[in-house]
């Protein structure tokens, strides 16, 4: 029994003298681009987390952003053991999103200001050896999160001043307009027609929302019964931005007019396939949609 209990010391004792990361430490700070790179509407900024979960430290982590809009994690490392999970959730537990390895990638995004990160151990390691000498572990490099009210409405406000003096430009025949046909915005939120044009509803299921980054916004559509969709090309131009995007499906406002919580939706990443015509892209989306 003194051997066993000498030898585990002596083990523990060259692990941390070989400087093997313990979990729940602190990793050295990350720079991380706050500013969406491509043409959308930028509606979120990224944080950094730079914290590990495993065996051996924490298993849980709440990352909380007080007024964000929703929380998305970024994973810089998933090295898990068979039988282990990587769940993100809201603090309520109805948004839960399995995040499965290898790195870097990003979760599901989840409503609201709060995330909760958790890891599930699965094959039984007592001493967390194995891991140790392994380099086993989940590290968190980032968030992103949405913007705040206040944030919303100081960026609505700078976009107001920014067209007001399109505007002034436009008159003084500066430039040239880009806006809705006619000069007059008649689009109303989708639910409106539910009643009056059935079929025009119907086929406005096929719109999704995508979460380009973490951060911006853009718009795509189904096309066919298969996981196929278009886009816009200028919403990300390579396949590696297009496995970063988040669509949802059914994000609409429940009452017309309103600003009320969108209904439940569908979210899936975009796949690996991704052609272009013309200023279209076309890409595959990963899961089933039904």
């Amino acid at each position: 029994m003194r051997r066993t209990v000498a030898a585990v010391l002596g083990l523990c004792a060259l692990l941390a003298a070989a400087g093997v990361a313990v979990a729940g430490q602190q990793k050295p700070p990350a720079a991380v681009q706050t500013d969406a790179p491509g043409d959308g509407q930028q509606v979120g900024t990224l944080e950094a987390v730079n914290a590990i979960l495993d065996r051996v430290g924490h298993r849980s982590l709440t990352l909380h952003y007080p007024g964000a809009s929703y929380v998305k994690v970024h994973f810089d490392r998933l090295a898990l053991l068979p039988g282990d999970r990587v769940r993100v959730a809201d603090p309520s537990g109805r948004e839960q999103h399995d995040v499965t390895g290898p790195g870097p990638r990003w979760a599901m995004s989840v409503d609201g200001d709060t995330a909760v990160v958790t890891f599930f151990a699965g094959t039984p390691d007592p001493l967390a050896l194995r891991q140790r000498l392994a380099g086993l572990g989940v590290g968190i490099d980032k968030v992103a999160r949405g913007f705040t009210p206040a944030e919303l409405a100081s960026r609505a406000a700078a976009d107001r001043g920014a067209q007001r003096s399109a505007a002034r430009r436009l008159a003084a025949s500066e430039g040239r307009p880009e806006s809705i046909c006619g000069g007059y915005d008649d689009k109303r939120d989708a639910v409106c027609y539910r009643s009056s044009d059935p079929v025009a509803y119907n086929r406005s299921k096929a719109v999704a929302r995508l979460l380009i980054g973490g951060t911006e916004l853009c718009s795509g559509w189904r096309v066919g019964p298969d996981n196929r969709m278009f886009t816009n090309h200028h919403c990300f131009t390579d396949t590696g931005t297009a496995q970063d995007t988040e669509v949802w499906f059914n994000y609409e406002c429940a009452q017309c007019g309103g600003f009320d919580t969108p209904l439940a939706i569908t979210a899936s990443f975009l796949g690996e396939t991704r052609r272009r015509w013309g200023p279209l892209a076309a890409v595959r989306i990963r899961g089933s949609l039904g």
